[in-house]
């Protein structure tokens, strides 16, 4: 699928559409990690042992996929995440080409990348939350002054109007805390 440039823009290496969707940097972030494949293929052909390879791809693709995840993890349709996820079994069956995918993960010591993503969102959530200091502690939401014990006790209280605006990073992580 052509990435659409007329109908976005591109700053620090985010692609974001006039219509605010992630189908356009998911696109871009596909292509720029397919095109590291052939790298990785490549160690893999001499006989390289799978450790090294793993290490290539946690170097040199794994972070194209994770660059600026904070900022569209959570509003990532399922489809959308399903396609990144793809680049990860790709390289997984070029790896380990007789295990399936869960089992690669396992033999490699990594995790799904959807999983990855939310464990860096929920980090940079808890210091953004956790640090006063932070440039976007600012922006989280008023804090819940209800003195009631409560089973659910909500530490912030977020208020949104739209469900794109609810799935936003620091909206959506701030219903979770």
């Amino acid at each position: 699928m052509p990435i659409d440039l007329v109908n976005s823009a591109k700053i620090l290496g985010l692609n974001i559409s006039n219509d605010l969707k992630w189908n356009c940097h998911i696109d871009f972030i596909i292509q720029k990690a397919k095109k590291r494949l052939y790298g990785l293929s490549q160690l893999k052909r001499p006989g390289l042992g799978s450790r090294e390879v793993v290490q290539f791809l946690c170097t040199c693709i794994r972070p194209i996929t994770e660059y600026t995840c904070p900022a569209f993890h959570d509003g990532l349709p399922v489809y959308v995440s399903n396609e990144l996820e793809c680049v990860q079994k790709r390289d997984m069956r070029i790896i380990f080409p007789f295990c399936s995918y869960n089992e690669a993960l396992v033999k490699s010591g990594l995790t799904k990348l959807s999983d990855r993503r939310q464990e860096l969102v929920d980090k940079l959530f808890k210091e953004v939350s956790q640090n006063e200091q932070n440039k976007l502690h600012e922006l989280l939401p008023a804090r819940n002054t209800c003195t009631l014990n409560l089973r659910n006790m909500r530490k912030f209280k977020p208020d949104f109007k739209t469900n794109r605006f609810r799935n936003s990073f620091i909206t959506f992580n701030s219903l979770k805390a």
